[in-house]
C-alpha cells in the first residue's frame, strides 16, 4: 500500500501514501498522505475508499448529498406506506395520526437540511465556474502570446495542452457535481420519481452523440460549458436566492 496514488473523488491525483495504521479488526484505520504541494495529511477510514491500486478521498459535499438523498427516499416511502395502511383500514386512526405527525416532522427536518446543502452546492458550482473562467483566460493569453511571437510553437503546444487538461478536469468535476446534486432541485414530494430517473441514468448512461454535436464540440474545444466562444472579462455573478436559484447548463 505504501507509495500508491491518492486521488480525489473526481480522479485527480493529489498525493501518495507514506504510512497507514490498522484497528483491532485488522482494517485500515488511518492513512498518512504526502500531497503534491508537499503537505502531509492524515485521513481516517471514514474519509477514504481503499483499493489495491489507489486510495480515493471522498468528497464531503457529495457524501452528504448521498446520505440525505437516502434519508429523503426512506421518508417518502414511509409516508406512502402509512397512507396505504390507512386506506385499507389496517391501522388504528390514532396510531395513524401519531405516525403521520412523526413522519411530517422528520420531513420538515430533512427539508431544512436539503436547503442548507443546496446553498453549499451553489457555492461549490460558482467556485468551479470561476476557476474555469480563469483557466480560459489563461488559455486565451497563451494564444495571444504565440500569435504575437512572444513564445515559440513548442512552448505553445506544451502550455496549451496543460491548460486544456486543467479545463477538462474542472469540466468533469462540474458535470459530476450536476449529476450527484441534481436531486436538490426536486421537491421532496416528487423524490421517488426523480431518484428513479437518476438511478436509470447512472446504470445506463447514453453513449450516442449526434454527428452535428461532435462537430460543434470540436469547433468549440476548450470552451466553458454554457459560455460563448468569445472571451469576455469575468463578471461577478448575481447573488443566488430562492427566487433566482443557480443553474449551470452543460452542453
Amino acid at each position: 500500500m505504501l507509495g500508491i496514488p491518492v486521488k480525489d473523488y473526481f480522479g485527480r491525483e493529489i498525493g501518495k501514501v507514506i504510512c497507514y495504521s490498522h484497528d483491532g479488526k485488522g482494517e485500515i484505520k488511518t492513512v498518512l498522505v504526502t500531497s503534491t504541494n508537499g503537505d502531509i495529511i492524515e485521513y481516517t477510514k471514514d474519509d477514504i475508499q481503499v483499493s489495491s491500486s489507489d486510495v480515493v478521498v471522498k468528497d464531503k459535499l457529495v457524501t452528504s448529498a448521498h446520505a440525505l438523498r437516502k434519508e429523503i427516499e426512506i421518508n417518502v416511502k414511509r409516508m406512502q406506506a402509512l397512507e396505504e395502511l390507512r386506506s385499507s383500514s389496517k391501522i388504528h386512526p390514532r396510531v395513524y395520526t401519531e405516525l403521520k405527525t412523526d413522519f411530517e416532522n422528520e420531513r420538515s427536518s430533512l427539508d431544512d437540511a436539503k436547503k442548507g446543502l443546496t446553498g453549499l452546492a451553489d457555492d461549490r458550482r460558482v467556485e468551479v465556474a470561476r476557476k474555469l473562467m480563469a483557466l480560459e483566460k489563461i488559455r486565451a493569453s497563451i494564444e495571444v502570446q504565440v500569435m504575437s511571437g512572444e513564445i515559440d510553437q513548442s512552448v505553445y503546444r506544451y502550455a496549451s495542452s496543460e491548460a486544456k487538461s486543467a479545463i477538462d478536469r474542472l469540466t468533469n468535476e462540474l458535470e459530476n457535481l450536476e449529476r450527484e446534486l441534481s436531486f436538490l432541485d426536486v421537491e421532496i414530494e416528487e423524490m421517488p420519481k426523480a431518484i428513479m430517473e437518476v438511478q436509470q441514468q447512472e446504470e445506463a448512461p447514453s453513449t450516442e452523440v449526434a454527428a452535428d454535436e461532435i462537430e460543434k464540440t470540436e469547433s468549440k474545444e476548450g470552451i466553458i460549458p454554457g459560455q460563448e466562444a468569445e472571451i469576455n472579462a469575468p463578471q461577478e455573478p448575481e447573488p443566488v436566492t430562492s427566487e433566482r436559484p443557480l443553474r449551470v447548463r452543460l452542453v
